[in-house]
């Protein structure tokens, strides 16, 4: 009897307790009280919130840390659609609590400096048909910091080894480093990314290899088995790329979900807007910002390519300079006198000493791939127009449209131009390409999708070419017949 009337206050109690809103503040109370992990948070978190849907709830107090149960990750996770799968497990979590509890004034910071370099990434991950989630790699790899140097010399956002960074046309040299620079390395970067997804055709074995190298993949792959899954090769990975993997799913969920854990993006200190000039003579970046009014920790901030805060520019080789935008309006009003300020003299230097560091199998599939024929690429540089690139490579205009599949005379900064030895050699070479012509198919392609990237192609002849029934047949990874 007694048992039975102690069960009933409790219920009663607790009935009250929960109308007037006390429960989640004896959550809070409880988990203060057992810091041994998220489990007890989550028991006292599910007392009050078991009947709530948490899944998009923004915490009231701006102040709190929010403890979620959970599936509540696994189910934000499962939310995001891209082609990348975005796994849940336990160690994805630990990354999740660095993040979301350890490191999240860190966060705070990299989400008000990416509103500048994420529309950067974007736009060539679009260009190019990659995953727009990759934007997130130069959170773990630079924590968005383009002078970030690593203990083996990785340099830049996307922390570029200079080998790989030389093999994919970034210039490094004594004034100029263009692993640090954001469209040059994202540039960079995106084309790696979608060679390795050639090779692999998984996303999350693409993001270990860019990593550790795609030798080092191939041989944990061989290691397993043959399996071709990050999971299962993970433990013959070398350990920083066996982490790096659940620390990119982790920053891309934070990233995502940052106001979910009153997270609020930290205002950037420079501005987010701006525009390009070219100069062609060298240039002080502390002289231009005296005479611009600008801080010079905003110029360097905003050109970070220049390794000696020096444009090292010329008549022959301009070189652009990044402005805040109301200070390139007044840029382009200074009159010669006041220009000449901000004019330096250069001395002699000598080339880096520095080594190929990078994936020598890598390289060597890769030129493979490319052809054996005597063809180069030129990487267009400001002020470049097909004329003077054909000057330079003394052959035709006409011969670098023919050869680029050019329909016009526009070419963009940072574009690669393939110039031949010959029209014999782009002959041959063309032959050679039509003869093995193929394609590889990647995550949300369709048959449509496919016929438009070649010219000439329709569903029909792809499916005639590969002896399709089934337009819904096509997986990732499946090679095409496309020529």
């Amino acid at each position: 009897m007694k048992k039975n009337l102690l069960s009933l206050c409790f219920i009663i109690l607790s009935s009250a307790v929960l109308a007037n809103g006390v429960v989640p503040k004896l959550c809070k109370a409880f988990k203060s009280m057992h810091p041994v992990g998220r489990d007890t948070g989550a028991i006292a978190e599910s007392m009050a919130c078991s009947t709530t849907d948490t899944l998009f709830v923004l915490p009231s107090d701006p102040s709190e840390i929010p403890y979620f149960e959970n599936h509540i990750y696994k189910l934000r996770l499962d939310s995001i659609k891209s082609q990348i799968p975005l796994d849940y497990n336990e160690l994805v979590q630990n990354h999740i609590d660095l993040y979301a509890f350890k490191r999240r004034s860190l966060v705070s910071k990299m989400m008000g400096i990416g509103q500048y370099y994420f529309p950067i990434f974007e736009k060539f991950l679009k260009e190019e048909g990659l995953p727009l989630e990759l934007k997130y790699l130069p959170v773990i790899e630079s924590t968005l910091k383009p002078t970030a140097v690593s203990r083996v010399g990785a340099t830049g956002l996307w922390q570029f080894m200079y080998g790989t960074g030389k093999m994919y046309d970034l210039d490094v040299n004594y004034y100029i480093d263009e692993r640090r620079d954001p469209v040059a390395s994202t540039i960079a970067a995106v084309r790696f990314l979608s060679d390795l997804f050639d090779r692999y055709s998984d996303w999350l074995l693409v993001i270990a290899a860019y990593n550790c190298g795609p030798g080092n993949v191939d041989r944990a792959i061989a290691k397993a088995g043959g399996s071709a899954n990050f999971w299962d090769i993970r433990p013959y990975l070398p350990r920083e790329t066996a982490n790096y993997v659940p620390a990119f799913i982790a920053a891309t969920y934070i990233m995502t979900y940052a106001p979910q854990h009153n997270i609020a993006l930290e205002t950037c200190e420079f501005s987010i807007e701006t525009d390009t000039v070219m100069v062609d003579k060298a240039c002080s970046l502390a002289k231009i910002a005296g005479v611009l009014n600008v801080t010079p920790e905003e110029l360097n901030f905003l050109n970070p390519k220049y390794r000696k805060h020096i444009i090292n520019a010329n008549a022959t080789t301009p070189q652009e300079l990044v402005l805040p935008k109301p200070a390139k309006e007044y840029f382009a009003s200074l009159d010669a006198g006041q220009l000449e300020q901000c004019f330096v003299k250069l001395g002699k230097y000598s080339a880096p000493n520095e080594r190929w560091q990078t994936d020598d199998e890598f390289v060597r599939l890769l030129k493979n791939r490319r052809g054996t024929h005597s063809v180069n690429y030129y990487k267009v540089k400001y002020g470049d127009n097909l004329g003077s690139i054909a000057s330079k490579h003394k052959c035709s205009v006409s011969d670098l449209k023919k050869w680029n599949g050019l329909h016009s005379s526009h070419i963009a900064y940072g574009q690669r131009i393939k110039v031949y030895s010959s029209n014999k050699e782009f002959l041959a070479a063309s032959k050679e390409k039509k003869a093995s012509r193929t394609y590889k198919v990647r995550p949300g392609d369709t048959l449509s999708t496919i016929a438009e990237k070649f010219d000439g192609m329709t569903v029909e002849k792809l499916k005639k070419l590969n002896k399709i029934k089934n337009a819904k047949s096509i997986k990732p990874g499946t090679t095409l017949k496309v020529g």
